[in-house]
């Protein structure tokens, strides 16, 4: 049943915002560390570590490798609502969690793991499982340059975003973009539970189909971005919101959000328009097996009360052959299904 939407634009955006930016070389994030960070604050780690994996088998001459590797975040995986390389980078992660556990009780008074559970570690395993080349070269350069930086992320601020050439901007753009909108899919799920994530609110296929479609047009692997402009202005400081400027990655949820929030209200207001309505006032909407649905102001369902199913029927049935809906659909259909 379509249901009703409820708005998603108070995720916490402020929470992405650093003081530090670390460059296409980042901390080797243990897994431990990663799980501490919100949900933006990761996708915008995951953005940066690809974006960094790319550059660097570019520049070993490694384009097709580069190319295959965009291709993975672009290529979507219907049930999950993200990409296949988000979902095997996710398994990989799982499983050195599940490696480093295990070490661990094997070995209790260790005072120092030997296995490297990391965010790169997964990385570099997802593109082996997708079969692209990993010179060891480029492994060593991502471990050697990780390994002699600062020990901390901080996501990319407004200033810092600012600094960069304006080629610099529409590549973090186009990469937070796409592999950074998905990764934050994933982790919205595994933060909130399915229920209450964004993606639930994708209440069929069809919608599901178009956030792939909207998030790959608007983030294109090559060409123009068509978001980059929105994206910028939404970073702008908001004086209304006591807020400083965002950083890219905060910007992308919320433009995509925003999106879709406008795509759920027009999608509410033709709900509305063709509701059967109520006596009482109350909107009701039927799900494929004809059982009727109310929704109250939160977006939340509540199935119609037993006593009131055969009127609500009866409604529905004189109001698609009369072809009026909702208040005009009630007073013309009254006196006939017998409402005094």
């Amino acid at each position: 049943m379509p249901g009703k939407q409820t708005s998603w634009l108070s995720v916490t955006l402020l929470g992405a915002v650093g003081i530090l930016c670390v460059p296409q070389s980042l901390v080797a994030m243990s897994l431990g560390d990663f799980d501490k960070m919100g949900p933006i604050d990761q996708a915008e780690f995951v953005a940066s570590m690809v974006g960094g994996a790319e550059a660097s088998l570019r520049t070993a001459g490694l384009a097709h490798a580069a190319e295959r590797l965009e291709e993975l975040f672009s290529e979507t995986l219907a049930p999950y609502s993200t990409s296949k390389a988000v979902v095997e980078l996710a398994i990989e992660m799982d499983g050195l969690r599940e490696a480093e556990a295990d070490w661990q009780r094997k070995n209790p008074n260790a005072s120092v793991s030997l296995l490297r559970a990391d965010v790169q570690e997964a990385l570099l395993r997802m593109m082996e499982y997708f079969k692209i080349d990993v010179p060891q070269s480029i492994r060593s350069e991502i471990y050697k340059t990780a390994d002699n930086l600062p020990k901390e992320f901080h996501p990319l601020t407004y200033a810092e975003f600012h600094e960069k050439s304006l080629d610099e901007q529409r590549h973090i753009v186009r990469t937070y973009g796409l592999v950074g909108w998905f990764e934050y899919m994933r982790l919205d799920i595994r933060q909130k539970g399915y229920k209450n994530s964004f993606a639930a609110t994708l209440s069929d296929g069809k919608l599901t189909q178009e956030m792939f479609a909207f998030v790959k047009a608007r983030f294109p692997q090559t060409g123009p971005q068509p978001a980059f402009t929105e994206v910028v202005r939404l970073m702008e400081p908001d004086p209304r919101e006591s807020r400083n400027g965002l950083g890219p990655m905060a910007a992308i949820v919320s433009y995509v959000l925003r999106h879709f929030e406008n795509v759920f209200e027009a999608r509410d207001q033709a709900l509305d328009a063709r509701a059967v309505l109520l006596p009482d006032g109350r909107r009701v909407f039927p799900d494929q097996g004809g059982v009727f649905w109310t929704f109250d102001n939160a977006g939340d369902q509540h199935k119609l009360e037993e006593n009131l199913q055969a009127l609500a029927e009866a409604l529905r049935r004189c109001m698609i052959r009369r072809q009026l809906f909702a208040e005009a659909g009630l007073a013309a259909c009254r006196q006939e299904v017998g409402i005094k």
